[in-house]
């Protein structure tokens, strides 16, 4: 696999910020100091394939952002720790859009393994993308067959959303209970 990504539906344009990313584990033999992930913002206008097996135009395609994030700064020294990339600018998105994970940038040697939700536990079927080594898309139903999503997030502003708006992403509308924004721990 070259890449992993996940879809986001919105009702409302926010612009994205950062994206963070549960990983479960990972192995670092390469020693070597170059050996990183990518973080990526996705356009859904490309060609891929779904679990029908058809061919759709609703595949990650078109780069907005991307971070590097070196594979010692990937923790997965918890249950629940996310690793976290600010963009250099945020990305203004206003419906249908991905984020994901690069690995072609590790090192022979190093691995790391995002965690995922539960088979069948999924808002929206095929959401969930991954690239193979051709630099095609697909969906995991239809290339494994899997039913789940990453556990891939993104930071929103939302701030042209007024307060009566229900934003959502996926359906769902997210709101802080408590936590520090600026930290790790919402």
């Amino acid at each position: 696999d070259k890449a992993k990504a996940q879809a986001f539906l919105l009702d409302n344009a926010v612009t994205a910020e950062a994206v963070g990313v549960w990983f479960g584990a990972k192995t670092e033999t390469s020693g070597d100091p170059n050996s990183h992930v990518t973080f990526n913002m996705y356009q859904l206008n490309g060609a891929g394939e779904n679990s029908a097996g058809a061919i759709t135009t609703g595949a990650p395609n078109s780069l907005w952002a991307s971070v590097e994030v070196p594979i010692t700064d990937c923790d997965t020294s918890s249950t629940s720790t996310f690793t976290w990339a600010d963009f250099a600018a945020p990305v203004y998105v206003t419906d249908y859009f991905a984020a994901g994970v690069d690995f072609t940038g590790l090192a022979a040697g190093d691995t790391i393994g995002i965690v995922t939700t539960g088979e069948g536990y999924v808002e929206y079927q095929d959401f969930s993308w991954e690239k193979w080594s051709d630099d095609s898309w697909y969906t995991m139903y239809g290339s494994w067959p899997l039913d789940i999503d990453f556990f891939i997030f993104v930071v929103i502003d939302a701030s042209n959303v007024g307060i009566d708006d229900a934003g959502t992403f996926n359906g769902m509308r997210m709101s802080f209970l408590n936590g520090n924004l600026v930290g790790q721990d919402v």
